[in-house]
Order: C-alpha cells, then structure tokens, then sequence
C-alpha cells in the first residue's frame, strides 16, 4: 500500500471505525505520514497487535484532529493493547501528541528497531505515558539513541513496575541503559542482554545502598568496546540473584 496517506477521515464526531479490531498491522506505506486520529483512538477498545513497519515518512502514531502532532493533547487510553512493534520508521519523532496522557494498562512487550529518532525526546514536552505492565523491552539498530529513559527521577519508574526482560543490540551511541538510581525499574528485572553497544560503559550507576536485582538470572554483554564495569557505585551494597 506505497500509496496510502492516511486510514480514515478526520472527523471527530465518528469514533466507530476499527470498533472490533484486535490484530493490526502496517507494512510499507511509503506516504503514510500519522496513523490515527485522535478521535479514531476511542474506538479502539480491542486493539491487542500494533505492528508498523517500514514507513518512511511516519511521523506520529497519533495526531489531532488538524493533522498535528504538536498541538495539545488530550488523554488516549489502549485498553486492550499488550503488543507494540515499530520496525524501520526513520521519521519517526514521537508517539503521541504533545501534552497527552497515554494509559497502556496491559502492555507487555514492546520492540524498536530501526526507528532512529523516538526516544531521545523524553524531556521536551510533558507527555505523560501510562504503562503498568510491560514486562519486555527490545531496542535494536538504533544507533543514535543516547539513552533509553533520560531522567533520574525514580518517581517516573512507578508506571513500569512489572519490567522483567531488556534486550539491547546495535545501539552504537547508547550511553546508559538506565538511569541513576533506577531502583524501582528493577525489582523484577531477570534477563538484560546488551549486544554492539560501543559507547556503552556501566550498566547501573548508583549512589545508594539498595538491594533489588534479586529476580536476575541472566545478564549477557558481548561486542561493547568500551564497557567497564557492571556496577559504578558509591556505597559496595548490592544483592543480586544471578
């Protein structure tokens, strides 16, 4: 579908469209520059599969109903979603509108490969995204991500507390893959394999006593010229299960 510009009308009185859809996939569509309406995003209650791959120009998931993504936002809540794959999207800028609030209460996978821009943005606006279960994290080819979750504020991890599962590969400019103190993030973490990840140095950088890696199992780092060390930290106190 190389010619496909866009799903539906822009019109925010019809929120029927893709009312029983579970399964939805897009695959190159060269000349798709937003995927949905804000309005179209209400109707959406079923949605489980959201797969978007090798579109070029995609800029957004979502967009107003003026065909923007910086305009003000409003609350946008996938009930049902529990899988999210974006596969080469080289425009890619963001997810949602700026100033929303985005609720993915049964997320629980979610992959980025190839999709080079997403992520390095997570300061810039005051989206605030909602995500209680997300259990996997895959992150490939991505090689100008500087870092996954910039901030250090722990109080921002309490939206993913159920994290188990991190895979990182080819991500040549990655610099931290988490942030400091990321206690929160880690209670159930059990597996992070790190792969071409040549900036990288530390995995946890901590400046406090803590004691939370006890589910991790497995913990695999190869090709990454630079690391050091495992643990850069003030105070030696750790319990870790691997």
């Amino acid at each position: 579908m190389s010619h496909l510009e866009d799903f539906v009308p822009v019109n925010p009185y019809d929120q029927s469209f893709f009312l029983y859809l579970r399964d939805f996939e897009v695959d190159d569509c060269d000349k798709l520059k937003y995927l949905f309406p804000t309005h179209v995003t209400r109707g959406l209650r079923k949605l489980e599969r959201l797969t978007i791959w090798s579109c070029s120009v995609l800029e957004a998931l979502v967009h107003d109903y003026n065909g923007e993504i910086n305009g003000k936002g409003e609350m946008i809540i996938f009930e049902e979603l529990k899988y999210l794959s974006l596969r080469g999207l080289p425009k890619l800028v963001r997810l949602f509108p700026v100033d929303s609030v985005v609720e993915l209460p049964q997320l629980v996978e979610l992959a980025f490969i190839l999709t080079i821009k997403i992520l390095l943005h997570g300061n810039t606006h005051s989206l605030i995204v909602r995500i209680f279960e997300l259990k996997k994290v895959e992150i490939r080819y991505m090689k100008n991500l500087k870092w996954i979750w910039p901030s250090s504020s722990e109080e921002e991890f309490e939206n993913i507390p159920m994290l188990k599962n991190i895979w990182v590969e080819n991500c040549y400019g990655l610099e931290n893959l988490f942030p400091t103190n990321p206690m929160r993030l880690l209670k159930h973490l059990e597996q992070i394999t790190i792969s071409e990840c040549s900036s990288l140095r530390e995995i946890f950088n901590i400046d406090l006593e803590w004691n939370v890696l006890v589910k991790l199992n497995k913990l695999s780092t190869s090709a990454c010229v630079t690391f050091l060390c495992v643990f850069l930290m003030k105070k030696r106190s750790v319990t870790c299960g691997v």
